[in-house]
């Protein structure tokens, strides 16, 4: 009761002293000792001191920005995800002049030996530093001999000549922190946005032009200071985890120089989209080095209906361009060279493709978004976009087309390129406005399935029939093209438990529709007790189980996609039997139209017909409507449990 009460009152009061400076290599034996964290008992690591200092340093006329990052991390458990936290990657901004550089790198491993602490040292053959892409380098390393009860240590300065590029302050990880301090000194003369994100918040203390000899400047100075800050846990359909890890980000809003100057920094779209257009990729790389032209031109020979000539134009780029998995908003290759060398980043592939729409007659643009996997786009910020998909409008119609995905079709595009809105930006008309890219359309399977008994082996078979449509046939796709058609097949049987799959077969013709037919036998599919058979006729697309077993939830839920599946279900009724019982019918609802389910099962000159629907109208459900959804799904499982009884006549 007594570890209860410290425990609860170490989580409760969050630290009000700010820290001092972290003296490096000052390990205690008492923290190698230490065999679980007091935050939480079941983690296998925690961050017991985590030192962020930001300031600027004028030297002459160069003005640097410093990151000081000092971070310790005690291992309890070296499981595979304790043992991530043991190697670590710096990623430094780089210009087409200037860099970002490492400064400083020192690192060492303690462990105790008996009463003895010893110490492995990071050498500089551990540090590795490439090149990550066209605006990154990455300087990796791990430390050495981690063990159950380690403490990691490591620390670098990073120097950059880029004043507006703040880090963000993270005071939240997937495992504990145990203390966290950050300083950020900025020059009086510049003035920052300071944006909070998360639901853990810090003691902020604030000083206010003081004078500071490294900046040789007065300055304001921003102290952040937290303890014992749980781990964020990540949970299932969430869009992007890292939107909800607890920080502080910086947006640079203006500079005011000695003369009397002011440079504004500070962004809206309009400010974005005038940057965009006016950068040489967009106002005249889209128009030269077509080289494209002479084979685009014979390949569309023929063609005059702008749909028709909208999808063969993707399939060329598709044909001719194949993605490197680099992101990046401007040119890496240019088209010219992407088209040579059939390869190219996102915007080689894309802008590519908007220059090939156009020569073939279809008014089109880029579209320039942050991915969802990389942050949600909070500020209007030109360095946070780092996508490209090209917009095309034929009569009233909107189409969005990705070429760095081949399963991708008009108005379906990979998952990564959704994400609350995108930019299009019109550089030939100097032009933009936002887009929606929350949620693509509404996914829609309808599965069409006959059922009959075997009595010889307790199994039942018949005929399944399923016709996918939007993203549902874009993954069904990715799924069987991705492997053979026997693991593909292989893992439906998996999936359904007990089931043979037999003359499968799958057509999909159609840009966004697949359809899947194949005969099937499932064994041990129903109960004989005494003259009666007990089975549950839902063997395709049950929930056995609740997707949402939490009784709370500290994120929206993320289903991608609003969805709708349907299922008929004709079940022949054996010879000698009639039907005892049926589950009930039942109209299950969530919310205001949002979440549907119905259920209806009759039976009819020796035949049951049961027949599903369940709609999902939103792709996103917030976290106060959590209680509520979790009940929602809950009936659907009970009634979906319930089971059909036929007797003997």
């Amino acid at each position: 009761m007594k570890r209860n009460l410290l425990f609860i009152l170490s989580i409760l009061l969050t630290q009000i002293s700010f820290s001092q400076d972290l003296k490096y290599g000052k390990i205690s034996e008492e923290i190698l000792k230490q065999d679980q964290s007091l935050i939480d008992a079941t983690a296998d690591a925690e961050i017991i001191d985590f030192e962020k200092k930001i300031y600027f340093e004028l030297t002459g006329n160069e003005l640097m920005l410093v990151t000081e990052v000092h971070k310790r991390i005690k291992f309890y458990n070296t499981s595979d995800d304790a043992l991530s936290h043991a190697s670590h990657e710096v990623y430094l901004y780089k210009g087409e002049t200037e860099k970002e550089k490492i400064h400083h790198l020192k690192g060492a491993t303690y462990n105790l030996s008996g009463d003895k602490i010893v110490k492995d040292k990071l050498e500089n053959s551990q540090v590795f530093e490439t090149n990550h892409n066209e605006f990154n380098d990455v300087v990796k390393f791990t430390m050495p001999n981690v063990q159950d009860g380690s403490v990691v240590e490591y620390s670098y300065h990073i120097r950059s000549p880029f004043f507006f590029n703040i880090e963000e302050l993270r005071y939240q990880d997937d495992i504990p922190i145990r203390d966290f301090y950050a300083e950020v000194k900025i020059p009086t003369y510049m003035q920052f946005n300071r944006l909070p994100k998360g639901f853990v918040f810090p003691n902020v203390k604030e000083e206010k032009d003081i004078f500071d000899n490294k900046a040789n400047n007065k300055v304001n100075k921003y102290e952040y200071s937290i303890s014992n800050v749980p781990a964020i846990k990540s949970e299932k359909w969430v869009d992007n985890i890292d939107n909800y890890i607890a920080g502080t980000l910086f947006e640079i809003v203006a500079v005011s120089y000695a003369n009397g100057d002011v440079k504004v920094y500070s962004l809206n779209w309009n400010d974005v989209a005038k940057t965009l257009t006016e950068h040489e990729d967009y106002k005249n790389g889209l128009t030269k080095d077509a080289s494209y032209r002479d084979e685009l031109t014979t390949y569309l020979q023929g063609t005059t209906d702008p749909i028709e000539k909208m999808h063969k134009v993707l399939r060329f780029t598709k044909e001719h361009i194949s993605w490197n998995n680099r992101y990046g908003k401007y040119f890496e290759n240019g088209i010219r060279k992407a088209f040579k060398e059939k390869t190219g980043n996102v915007a080689d592939v894309n802008l590519s493709l908007v220059s090939m729409l156009r020569h073939a007659g279809l008014e089109a643009v880029p579209i320039v978004l942050t991915t969802r996997d990389f942050m949600r786009p909070i500020i209007p910020t030109i360095t946070h976009l780092n996508y490209v998909v090209a917009y095309v409008k034929i009569d009233d119609k909107d189409f969005l087309l990705d070429a760095t995905d081949i399963y991708s079709e008009p108005n379906i595009l990979p998952r990564r390129a959704y994400n609350y809105f995108g930019l299009v930006v019109d550089p030939y008309q100097n032009l933009w406005n936002q887009i929606n890219l929350q949620s693509p359309r509404m996914a829609i399977g309808i599965k069409l399935v006959n059922l009959e008994f075997d009595f010889s082996d307790k199994s039942v078979f018949g005929s399944f029939k399923e016709m996918k449509k939007n993203h549902y046939a874009y993954y069904a796709k990715r799924q069987y093209y991705n492997s053979s058609e026997e693991e593909y097949i292989s893992e439906k049987e998996k999936q359904w438990e007990d089931l043979v799959i037999e003359e499968y077969d799958m057509n999909d013709e159609e840009s966004q529709r697949v359809q899947e037919d194949f005969n099937y036998k499932k064994s041990n599919a129903y109960s004989l007790i005494g003259d009666e058979i007990l089975f549950n006729p839902l063997i395709f697309g049950r929930y056995k189980t609740t997707p949402f077993k939490a009784d709370e939830r500290n994120y929206p839920v993320d289903f991608f996609a609003p969805y709708q599946d349907k299922m008929v279900l004709n079940i022949k009724v054996p010879e000698g039997y009639k039907v005892k019982s049926l589950p009930e019918s039942k109209h299950i609802t969530f919310g205001s139209n949002i979440g549907d389910f119905k259920y209806l099962i009759t039976e009819s000159n020796g035949f049951i017909r049961v027949s599903l629907e369940e709609t999902m109208k939103n792709n996103r459900v917030f976290k106060e409507d959590y209680k509520s959804l979790k009940e929602y799904f809950d009936k659907i499982v009970e009634l979906q449990s319930k089971q059909i009884v036929l007797e003997k006549v």
